[in-house]
């Protein structure tokens, strides 16, 4: 959040909800099993997924 408010100059509560959006994209994105020292998956096609699950739950009122 502190990145945020200090790098593109939004508000305390702009940055803390952007920073909840990353917070559930990572814990959803994260495989169960995944090993130690492996590189997060940033596939594209794995983000978009995410990316739309998230923007379903938005709009169906889970947030």
């Amino acid at each position: 959040m502190g990145w945020l408010v200090r790098t593109t100059g939004v508000d305390w509560c702009c940055a803390q909800y952007h920073s909840g959006l990353v917070f559930e994209y990572l814990a959803e994105a994260l495989p169960a099993k995944k090993k130690h020292r492996t590189p997060f998956p940033f596939a594209k096609k794995i983000m978009e997924r995410h990316l739309a699950k998230l923007t379903e739950n938005m709009l169906n009122g889970i947030y």
